[in-house]
């Protein structure tokens, strides 16, 4: 079973697939590493906004490179032809709609909206606390 391809071909696809799948077991493994460097240093901070960034960018940074892994390993394709130019057109569309947040679907993780919200929610809380605190002060004085 050739499908077309010959036996070289079908080696440069391995390859490829190869490239693209490190790529994205790197994205994965690099920001597991982020992560954890980035709780080390915030971890005694008072406020949740450096998890909150730290999660808002986690989804954008491993989708970026395994975007740009996968248009690489496409690129090596020899078979490929004048498509080269078309997959770096469609990889920087890709990489410029997940910088500008489009098809969030507002769940947890990536676009602008979700950091907002986080944001507001954080501000929200770090009221409550010292309204809390405000009230726990005026009890212990009666």
């Amino acid at each position: 079973m050739e499908f077309g391809l010959t036996q070289d071909e079908w080696m440069e696809t391995a390859v490829a697939a190869a490239i693209a799948g490190g790529a994205i077991v790197a994205a994965f493994v690099l920001a597991a590493i982020t992560t954890r460097i980035v709780h080390y240093f915030t971890h005694s901070t008072e406020t949740d906004l450096d998890d909150t960034l730290g999660d808002a960018m986690r989804r954008p940074f491993v989708l970026f490179v395994a975007i740009w892994g996968v248009a690489i390993a496409l690129e090596t394709l020899s078979y490929i032809g004048n498509g080269s130019d078309l997959i770096r057109k469609g990889a920087l569309a890709l990489t410029v709609a997940l910088a500008t947040g489009c098809g969030d679907d507002g769940g947890s993780g990536g676009g602008a909206d979700t950091l907002d919200t986080s944001l507001a929610d954080t501000a929200v809380a770090d009221t409550a606390v010292a309204d809390t605190t405000a009230t726990d002060t005026l009890v212990a004085d009666t």
